[in-house]
């Protein structure tokens, strides 16, 4: 199963997840058919669908930061904690994990996105 075959499936079933462990199955059932790693998420109570599964960021990945519609490179990831709570760019910027969703926050205020894009908000 390619990547792009396996973020297919996770559409599929975006809405059928009730719970973080059948987010979690799915993950790990995405994890060996595929060869990249999935993990599940949990976006919080007040969102729907509330669990999720995502394609997890690998070393090497290209990143840029994000903030109120302004993007800009960040270099590649340099490395990542086993429990993927923190991430180091090339740059030397690291980001947080907020809770078990799928983001990752640099300063409180920057999100890290990927592939590097530079644009700037068109509303200002």
């Amino acid at each position: 199963m390619t990547l792009d075959q396996a973020n297919a499936k996770i559409k599929e079933v975006f809405h059928d997840l009730a719970s973080m462990e059948e987010a979690s199955l799915l993950a790990l059932s995405l994890t060996e058919q595929s060869g990249h790693d999935f993990i599940a998420i949990d976006r919080g109570d007040y969102h729907w669908p509330q669990y999720g599964v995502v394609a997890a960021p690998r070393i090497g990945d290209l990143v840029s930061i994000s903030f109120n519609g302004d993007r800009h490179p960040c270099g590649q990831i340099k490395s990542i904690s086993k429990t993927l709570k923190v991430i180091t760019t090339t740059n030397g910027r690291t980001f947080y994990r907020r809770g078990k969703s799928a983001a990752w926050i640099n300063d409180g205020t920057w999100t890290m996105i990927p592939g590097h894009v530079s644009s700037q908000n068109e509303s200002f």
